[in-house]
């Protein structure tokens, strides 16, 4: 076991995405609640939120795009979120961040990305499809390329 809390409980879709930080630290998002944690590698007994300009409910994916700029996948899922990627910014190592641009995802429930150089690469994957056993499935999905 690495760490335990209660900030990691909740309902349905809980913990989800997680990315390494340079300073030390892990980042956890909460798909349910759209929060997002400050986990410290060394002392992983502290956990801490993130304060943050909104709820991202239906945080995916996670992509560190540099120390204080971060990237979330958001979907609408069970969370009721928006099908979009975020952009914060930090000028703090995390402990808040600012929304610094939000980009619609061009197919339904985006759920990961990978940046290279200052790009960005969203996986649409219509997960969505498996929450509804009778509903029609897709034959063609896509990655979105988004520039910063």
């Amino acid at each position: 076991m690495f760490a335990q809390s209660k900030l990691f409980e909740g309902e349905g879709f809980n913990l989800n995405g997680i990315v390494h930080h340079p300073a030390g630290f892990l980042l956890v998002g909460k798909y349910n609640s759209g929060g997002l944690l400050v986990v410290d590698e060394k002392d992983p007994t502290k956990i801490a939120k993130v304060k943050l300009p909104e709820n991202f409910s239906g945080a995916d994916g996670l992509v560190l795009l540099a120390p204080d700029r971060l990237l979330i996948v958001q979907n609408k899922g069970p969370a009721g979120g928006a099908d979009r990627t975020v952009e914060l910014s930090t000028k703090d190592n995390l402990a808040s961040a600012e929304l610094a641009g939000s980009f619609k995802s061009v197919q339904p429930f985006p759920t990961t990305a990978a940046s290279a150089g200052n790009t960005a690469y969203v996986l649409n994957a219509k997960l969505g499809e498996l929450f509804d056993p009778k509903g029609p499935r897709s034959k063609n999905y896509l990655l979105q390329a988004l520039d910063f």
